[in-house]
């Protein structure tokens, strides 16, 4: 039987237009918040639920979803997301309630899981030399969709009703979902093992309160009993939480990996950009809507501010190449840098020249660039430095991070136009510009800040000799253009134990080529079990290193049928 081809090319446009599409999910419906009131019957408040609801539901996605994903199949947790996407599309398309509409837009934000899983699969399907500019594009999707989704809603409101925006979201979910079944070939890679259902019970019940908190923090008021609660439930489920993690042989996020040095910083990094580039929308959008009589609005409709700010969308797509190169040439840490440097001068440039509606777009697309080289370097990063394994559950975490920085971000913007205002004329009370001045001090210094979190990351991250975990599999001698499914990479599952056959717990393993090319790493869990990801049978070099025991080093042929399954350590004798 002829072996089916898949090409780099279409796997990568699939995975990044589905992505989008996902994306395009947070802000599609803000167009339509004051209008809801009136269409569904409902308050004000009401209405802000459509908004939160998506963004609450997306993060407590994301770590599960893309924890089955390393378990199970990337391919099958894509074609999940986007089927729930679908469902949640055709509820709202044919709904007429506020319930239909808040259960239609919970399930709009569970798809946004695809985005972690796409860079995931990326990575087993991608040649090394594609895979940077892959994981730029796709890491960026989730600021270009939000920037298509404004201008988007608001023409498919104005030129066909509310419940079109539904329905357009349905087709799309169904076009993507039809391209990924024909496109995307299904990931060789999976650990297998037993979900951690109680570990992603609790993270999903502490991740709802703190981003409940933090959202509706600025409507009920920080000091409100209510957000106090939140918070406190939020800190004690978590307490909760990580003794839990610790313990259990596959928790949804991985602690030991999480605390890991480079990956908590470039997280953290994560979460402060998140903050500085979300503000860039939230603060464009308003400052072109309001009226001329604040004397600098410019009075547009949300659609003509979407428009405008429409090329900034577009920056990050033709910036995908650019970041790409910068972390192929110069390494992701360096990228990073540059990246959050970069927004730190779009915000400079916001602050001095917003005199003019062309000045906020190109203030815009400097902004969008800066973030684009920023949000491409932290997945490239993690998949330096994870376990092939766990890239999907990784950047899962990652990504729930830089939608932890969004929220923080809208609630902080919210605080400063509300908190900065003048009357004008009829009584209405607005911002002052020196709000909006005051949001673009901020968000630069949250890029600095960003950039001085970054600095730490190790040096050796942007070393030509370190392998980029994504890269492994991809056999250097497959064609750039068409490849096959690779057959030979397999997953490892084995065990460290002590002479008694008594598991150890966090020992940690390195699999290398004979000549220490390192290839995967990996933990035991509580038990001594572990999984590497192997390109294909062969020699290795494994190192084993666990506190309390000497550590253990031995070159052994590996075969996928008929591998070491235990790792003995030295003579079971502690140091």
């Amino acid at each position: 039987m002829k072996t089916r081809t898949y090409s780099p090319n279409a796997i990568i446009a699939v995975l990044a237009v589905s992505g989008a599409v996902v994306s395009i999910m947070q802000t599609v419906f803000i167009p339509l918040l004051s209008e809801i009131p009136a269409l569904l019957n409902c308050t004000a408040e009401q209405a802000s639920w459509l908004i939160t609801a998506t963004l609450i539901s997306s993060s407590v996605a994301i770590p599960s979803v893309a924890k089955l994903a390393d378990m199970y199949g990337k391919r099958r947790m894509m074609i999940l997301s986007l089927a729930v996407l679908i469902v949640g599309s055709l509820i709202g398309a044919f709904g007429t309630t506020f319930p239909q509409m808040l259960v239609a837009r919970i399930l709009q934000g569970f798809a946004m899981a695809l985005i972690p899983i796409g860079m995931s699969i990326m990575r087993d399907q991608i040649p090394p030399q594609k895979l940077p500019g892959a994981i730029a594009l796709m890491s960026g999707t989730m600021g270009i969709g939000a920037g298509i989704g404004l201008p988007l809603g608001g023409f498919i409101f104005q030129t066909l009703g509310w419940h079109a925006i539904f329905g357009v979201s349905a087709i799309t979910g169904v076009l993507s979902l039809i391209a990924i079944l024909i496109v995307v070939p299904e990931s060789p890679i999976r650990s297998g093992g037993k979900f951690d259902y109680i570990g992603a019970g609790l993270i999903s019940l502490w991740l709802t309160a703190l981003l409940l908190a933090i959202t509706k923090g600025e409507h009920w008021g920080w000091t409100n009993p209510s957000i106090l609660g939140l918070f406190a439930a939020s800190a004690a489920l978590f307490a909760i939480w990580i003794p839990l993690e610790l313990r259990v042989s596959q928790p949804v996020i991985d602690l030991r990996t999480t605390m890991h040095k480079p990956v908590l910083l470039t997280n953290m990094a994560t979460f402060v950009v998140g903050i500085a580039m979300y503000a860039n929308i939230l603060s464009s959008t308003q400052m072109l809507e309001m009226p001329t009589s604040t004397g600098y609005g410019f009075g547009l409709t949300v659609f003509q501010s979407g428009l405008v700010l429409l090329p900034s969308a577009a920056a990050m797509v033709a910036m995908a190449p650019v970041a790409a190169r910068i972390v192929t040439q110069f390494g992701p840490k360096r990228a990073l840098l540059t990246g959050c440097f970069i927004l730190a001068a779009g915000y400079a440039f916001r602050y001095l020249y917003i005199s003019a509606v062309w000045e906020i777009a190109i203030g815009a697309i400097i902004v969008s660039g800066g973030t684009m080289i920023a949000f491409s370097a932290a997945p490239n990063i993690i998949m330096r430095v994870v376990p092939i394994s766990e890239t999907s559950a990784a950047n899962g975490l990652n990504n729930v991070m830089r939608t932890m920085g969004t929220s923080v971000s809208s609630a902080a913007v919210a605080a400063i136009l509300t908190g900065v205002t003048l009357e004008v004329a009829g009584g209405a009370v607005l911002p002052q510009l020196e709000a909006f001045k005051l949001v673009y001090i901020g968000a630069a210094i949250a890029a600095l800040l960003a950039a001085f979190v970054g600095w730490f990351l190790p040096r050796n991250l942007d070393d030509a000799n370190v392998a980029v975990s994504a890269g492994v599999g991809a056999l250097a001698h497959q064609d750039e253009e068409l490849m096959h499914e690779r057959p030979h990479e397999f997953v490892l599952h084995g065990s460290v134990t002590n002479i008694d056959g008594i598991g150890i717990n966090n020992a940690q393993l390195v699999f290398s080529t004979p000549e220490g090319e390192q290839i995967d790493w990996e933990r035991t869990d509580a038990k001594g079990n572990y999984s590497v990801t192997l390109p294909e049978p062969g020699q290795y070099r494994i190192v084993v290193h666990a506190q309390g025991w000497q550590d253990l080093e031995e070159l052994a042929v590996i075969d996928e049928h008929h591998p070491p399954r235990q790792v003995i350590m030295t003579a079971g004798v502690r140091v």
